[in-house]
């Protein structure tokens, strides 16, 4: 693989690099802008290195941008230039690391191959200027032409200098389609106990981004590189747990990664329902006369396992509330019936797309699956989606907010306190069932037969 000079860059990024060379120092896009580059994918974001110091780096575009200086301590300087934010870092080196994630000290080098040196994978260690062309002492460009993901230098070391670098290899791995070499996937393995070292934030980042690549078996590749204990512990015990029975032919382990395999286009949070939907499943096994296996309750075990490690892993509360609902209603099997469908629509406050959400992930269950079973079940999936689209169209009412009549109709009919939220509450009932009787002149006689005792007390 090779490239001509880089002659499209934004205007802003162009001009910074100009200027430094203009001041005399040296100035080249690093990291992922020109790995993304090179693969031909767009580019969010570019890092500028140079051998200018961040002092000088603040006085030559004083008064020409706006300057941000927090990363000043590593060496970053960044630029606010037309509304578009640039980070300008000195070159550096980076002394022995005491705790697999910060190195004791930096210094400043004006050496711009001992910068790139310093760098997690060979496909990250390259510069590249719009008129020099690309620098590549770690042929870069080659693993990219090859698919592989490499360390610059002894994997080991550098995992160890690191930790996370042993997620981002997975994680580059998935997104970029790219195999691990062979050195880099031993260390992994050897040293996948230095997570432990690194936070929990950011060994989410990196989960994400690894759950959203859509790579295909996630959780075996996980499991192979000895990843799940640092990940996602609670499917452990799901390896080698059978479930015989006509609806299943994977162990639970091979059915959750399948499942997942099944997600593509899925948000994030129905990723983490797939993941952890039958976590619980290690707690309730039963089995019965006929051999097969039973695993009732296991749904709500699976949320409070999801709940507890989606804490630990330092999930935003509403996202862990969507997710552990998901799982407590992965296995509540709605059927293609309008007042079915509004009664559960009412449960969950009117939420269409939970709605939509929960039943893909019933299909990618499902298709982790026996084959000549769900097929019953994927028609019922696609009827009551196709359910779910009528009711959105005709808007029933499905909320106390979507009633008719409200509390101050009702009191003056003569009722006070709880009386009027058990009667609002029983009208909606009513309306779930006879969704054209959500008239005021219907509810109001339906609330005077309440109030005389004709309605609803049997």
């Amino acid at each position: 693989m090779s490239m001509k000079p880089f002659n499209s860059l934004p205007e802003p990024v162009h001009d910074v690099i100009t200027i430094l060379n203009a001041n005399a120092h040296e100035a080249f896009l690093v990291g992922g802008c020109v790995r993304d580059a090179l693969l031909g994918r767009t580019v969010h974001d570019y890092d500028i290195a140079t051998d200018a110091l961040p002092q000088q780096i603040m006085a030559i575009f004083s008064g020409y941008c706006r300057i941000v200086s927090t990363g000043i301590r590593h060496g970053t300087v960044t630029l606010i230039h037309d509304g578009e934010a640039i980070e300008v870092t000195t070159y550096r080196i980076e002394q022995e690391y005491r705790d697999h994630r910060h190195p004791a000290a930096v210094s400043f080098t004006t050496d711009l191959l001992r910068d790139l040196g310093r760098r997690d994978f060979t496909i990250n260690a390259m510069a590249m200027h719009p008129k020099l062309g690309i620098i590549d002492p770690f042929h870069g460009q080659e693993d990219l032409s090859a698919g592989i993901i490499r360390c610059v230098g002894d994997p080991a070391r550098r995992l160890q200098e690191d930790a996370l670098r042993i997620l981002r290899a997975v994680r580059f791995s998935c997104t970029l389609h790219f195999r691990i070499e062979a050195l880099l996937r031993y260390a992994i393995m050897r040293n996948a106990g230095l997570l432990a070292h690194i936070s929990a934030e950011r060994i989410t980042k990196e989960l994400c981004l690894i759950l959203m690549s859509e790579q295909p078996h996630i959780l075996c590749t996980l499991r192979e590189l000895n990843l799940l204990r640092w990940t996602f512990p609670q499917v452990l015990p799901l390896i080698r747990l059978a479930q015989p029975s006509p609806w299943h032919i994977h162990d639970v382990f091979h059915h959750t990664d399948i499942a997942l395999d099944h997600s593509r286009g899925y948000s994030l949070n129905q990723k983490l329902a797939l993941v952890f939907h039958d976590c619980g499943k290690a707690l309730t096994r039963t089995t019965d006369a006929q051999g097969h296996a039973h695993f009732k309750g296991h749904a709500q075990h699976s949320a409070a396992i999801a709940e507890t490690a989606l804490r630990q892993l330092r999930f935003p509360v509403k996202d862990i509330r969507i997710i552990c609902t998901l799982i407590r209603f992965h296995d509540c099997r709605l059927r293609p019936d309008a007042r079915e469908l509004r009664h559960f629509l009412a449960k969950s406050d009117a939420d269409y797309s939970f709605c939509r959400q929960l039943l893909q992930i019933q299909r990618a269950d499902d298709m982790a699956k026996n084959p000549v079973m769900v097929k019953i079940e994927l028609a019922r999936i696609r009827a009551v989606t196709a359910l779910l689209d009528q009711l959105e169209q005709q808007r029933p009412c499905l909320t106390l907010k979507q009633l008719a009549l409200c509390g101050d109709d009702l009191m003056k009919l003569g009722l006070r306190g709880k009386a009027i939220g058990t009667a609002l509450d029983a009208l909606l009932d009513h309306v779930l069932d006879q969704p054209q009787d959500n008239d005021k002149k219907t509810l109001m006689r339906l609330a005077k037969q309440r109030i005389s005792g004709s309605l609803l007390h049997s």
